[in-house]
């Protein structure tokens, strides 16, 4: 195999799971706030702000690939939605108290998210990641919807979002 072609691979893998992680970082999140009762305590809150660590940690891991390979994307598509960001804040006061609780989500998670998918070269290996995340996403479902119907657990609407994932990725094996 060429070894330019083996270093192409390895990086497409890195983004890949760069672009799943939140994905399975979250579900894992929540799986231990309703396994050990977390939901609305301090201990929830460090692990709620521990899950965005180690996103941001697997986002940082991979950022090297993606400026490397996708700089003027990255840079284009932050100076485009820091503009409309900027125009929003600016244009409708009544709206700023919304618009700071959505600063993070927006510029830490959303659209690192975004470019790196942008930047995957062979989308067979993001399937691929996809369909392990998706596996593990999908245990993880299993389990808290078990709490969840013996009462010990909490529904989280956006936690049964994540499931989606394993039901698109498993659906179309049959």
């Amino acid at each position: 195999m060429d070894i330019g072609l083996a270093k192409a691979l390895k990086e497409t893998r890195k983004v890949s799971a760069a672009v799943i992680s939140p994905l399975v970082v979250l579900s894992f999140q929540y799986f231990i706030l309703v396994s050990f009762n977390l939901t609305g305590t301090a201990s929830g809150a460090r692990v709620q702000f521990m899950s965005k660590m180690l996103v941001g940690l697997i986002f940082i891991y991979a950022f090297p690939v993606v400026w490397n390979n996708n700089k003027n994307k990255l840079i284009g598509t932050y100076f485009i939605a820091t503009l409309i960001f900027v125009f929003y804040y600016l244009v409708f006061p009544s709206n700023r108290t919304y618009m700071n609780e959505h600063i993070f989500p927006l510029f830490f998670m959303g659209l690192p998210a975004f470019v790196y998918a942008r930047s995957v070269l062979d989308w067979r290996i993001l399937k691929e990641v996809m369909k392990k995340a998706s596996s593990i996403v999908l245990v993880l479902g299993l389990i808290v919807a078990a709490l969840v119907i013996t009462g010990r657990g909490v529904y989280s609407m956006p936690f049964f979002y994540c499931l989606r994932r394993p039901a698109i990725t498993f659906q179309r094996k049959f």
